[in-house]
């Protein structure tokens, strides 16, 4: 007779071998998100295995299944174990996983509308790095930094959209805001009924002579032109509801 001696065995040793031929677990892909549905494993081979791995990663001991929402971005080894038998040492199959953390964005333009020459503005920024800005309607925007000059770009609504391409198991993820960029000359009435305060101004630029100028309803002051100031312009619209005195 032959007596054979052995503790755990991982992989292709001669009784595991025999007694577990073939035995393995995979998943359906390598990578995975954080914002991945739960996912289980294929099974070749024999079942009624325990499947465990290190801290961090949220797996069902029982089928195998994942869950990559739940779990600690990072790379894991998952283990199958077959427990041993009076015939059969234990057997262990192992499956390699990453777990990515699912990418975000956010943009927004601050304290706009904007005027033409104005010079440069930058959105602010929150979330990953690695995107591509880009824009809608022919505004010329920096792809690396979301730069807009205000100062070469025409008049318009714009939308600027943040984009993230797929990657490690993570979809494509983007954000958009908008930019309005006009003409200056459009009365704000911030601060009081001052023609030439700059505050009462959008982007804080009073009109220049021959400029076009617009005073729209809802603001706060309206302007009031003194007897000692001279303001000559080109076009003046009022808003209905708007007023536009001379004292």
């Amino acid at each position: 007779s032959i007596t054979i001696t052995c503790n755990t065995i991982n992989g292709d040793l001669a009784i595991g071998e025999v007694c577990n031929k073939n035995t393995a677990i995979s998943y359906n892909a390598t990578y995975f998100c954080t914002s991945s549905s739960p996912v289980s494993p294929v099974l070749t081979g024999n079942g009624g295995g325990v499947y465990s791995s290190t801290a961090g990663l949220v797996i069902n001991a029982s089928t195998g299944t994942i869950t990559p929402s739940a779990s600690t971005a990072g790379e894991y080894k998952i283990y199958y174990t077959v427990a041993a038998t009076a015939e059969c040492t234990e057997y262990i199959a192992t499956a390699t996983v990453f777990i990515n953390e699912a990418p975000q964005a956010s943009i927004v333009f601050e304290n706009g509308p904007y005027c033409t020459g104005g010079g440069i503005v930058i959105p602010t920024f929150a979330g990953n790095t690695g995107g591509v800005f880009s824009a809608n309607d022919g505004l010329y925007i920096d792809p690396l930094t979301g730069a807009v000059n205000l100062g070469t770009n025409p008049v318009g609504n714009y939308t600027v959209t943040y984009s993230i391409a797929a990657s490690g198991g993570c979809e494509a993820v983007s954000s958009a805001t908008s930019i309005h960029i006009e003409n200056p000359g459009r009365w704000i009435g911030t601060a009081n009924t001052q023609w030439n305060e700059t505050a009462n101004w959008l982007c804080g630029i009073i009109p220049a002579t021959g400029a076009d100028v617009s005073i729209d309803s809802g603001v706060v002051n309206y302007p009031v032109i003194d007897s000692n100031i001279t303001v000559s312009l080109h076009n003046l619209t009022i808003a209905s509801g708007a007023s536009f005195k001379v004292s």
